[in-house]
């Protein structure tokens, strides 16, 4: 009787255990990447993708987190993946976009960030905002391109 009332208190918390890991969002991720955080937020996104492995946000809030922490090649792979997975996915142009600022190709990175802009049809406040990141994370920060699109953001949603 003793070993049931253990067993079944172990299978508890357990499923406990179980929903609790899972039950991270993409929202905590990014907080944590906010927050420098970047070791827990490469946790969250590789969650979220054990339950799906084609999820393209953690993807690419994975592949992001690795470029900030300067590990490009990682951030590179997830960036291309992105682009296997769903060739029309501005966030494949953006992380891509990346990887052309830190290797100093204003001329390359401005291209596909335009390509990003033509897939989410110029309505994604997100996509200007993850450009301008682009852009104020390079190796070499362009403030004005960086502005140029938080304020485009800013006419699509007042509210970001």
């Amino acid at each position: 009787m003793n070993f049931m009332k253990y067993f079944m208190s172990g299978v508890a918390f357990f499923l406990l255990f179980i929903s609790v890991a899972t039950s991270q969002t993409l929202q905590d991720g990014q907080k944590k990447i906010e927050m420098r955080q970047y070791e827990s937020a490469k946790r969250t996104f590789k969650a979220i993708l054990q339950k799906d492995d084609k999820d393209i946000d953690a993807l690419f809030y994975l592949g992001k987190t690795y470029w900030i922490q300067q590990k490009n090649d990682s951030a590179s792979m997830l960036f291309q993946k992105i682009s296997t997975i769903n060739p029309e996915s501005p966030l494949g142009y953006v992380g891509e976009g990346y990887i052309f600022v830190v290797n100093k190709d204003d001329k390359n990175a401005q291209l596909v960030f335009k390509k990003a802009l033509s897939k989410t049809k110029s309505k994604d406040p997100t996509t200007y905002m993850n450009i301008a990141e682009g852009y104020i994370y390079g190796s070499v920060p362009n403030l004005d391109k960086a502005l140029e699109n938080l304020n485009a953001a800013k006419e699509i949603s007042k509210d970001n």
